[in-house]
């Protein structure tokens, strides 16, 4: 028969949901990033699936980067935010396998590998009351921040010498009140609030304090 040895981690996980269902910030790993196209108005984004260190998760939180005319959203400086604390300089999509959630198994989809990798982001919780009249809740992303220096995006590129943003406003975040959710995929505020300096597309080489990205391994198979 097998023996057990004590893990604390372990101890301290017992009871713990599999989704993470509270607003604040969380450090851990993009485990999907997928793009998206909303079918009512046509507009581009990347879905994206995160895991935190204890395993749970937030899935299905979009960027919406760009309507059907090709104009910025706020998202996009949202996702230039997250590419920053990344040190990703450029993303690029390539077909992928992703789960199917309507079948069970798997679907082909375009996905960017690039970020799938350690992040941080500071989520608020937004409850929603759904077309059946059942509670649920989902997750924006407020802010992405670096694993390791707890910066944001625009206190790597103004070289802060000390983190604050995130703390600073994670202590002033609360959920969303409820409300009934759109229906199917209408881009809405999630993931689109500015990124306080992170969204300037197109800076000089010399003004991005990070070296040249290297790709890691990414989550789903290309």
């Amino acid at each position: 028969m097998r023996e057990y040895k004590l893990n604390t981690e372990a101890a301290k996980a017992a009871g713990l949901g599999s989704r993470i269902d509270a607003t604040g910030p969380y450090v851990g790993r993009i485990s999907a990033a997928v793009a998206t196209v909303s079918t009512q108005k046509g507009s581009e984004g990347i879905e994206i699936s995160f895991e935190a260190e204890d395993g749970r998760t937030a899935d299905y939180m979009t960027i919406w980067t760009h309507n059907s005319d090709g104009k910025e959203l706020p998202g996009f400086r949202m996702l230039n935010a997250l590419m920053t604390c990344l040190k990703a300089r450029e993303i690029k999509p390539s077909k992928g396998t992703v789960p199917d959630n309507r079948t069970g198994g798997t679907k082909e989809a375009f996905i960017y590998p690039a970020l799938c990798q350690p992040i941080g982001l500071l989520l608020q919780r937004e409850n929603y009351v759904n077309g059946k009249g059942v509670e649920s809740f989902k997750f924006d992303i407020v802010l992405p921040f670096d694993p390791v220096s707890g910066m944001s995006a625009a206190e790597i590129l103004e070289r802060a010498t000390e983190a604050v943003q995130v703390n600073k406003i994670a202590a002033t975040l609360k959920d969303k009140a409820p409300r009934n959710k759109p229906a199917g995929g209408s881009p809405h505020a999630s993931s689109g609030h500015p990124a306080n300096g992170g969204g300037n597309a197109g800076l000089p080489d010399d003004d991005i304090p990070f070296n040249v990205y290297m790709p890691r391994r990414a989550a789903y198979v290309v």
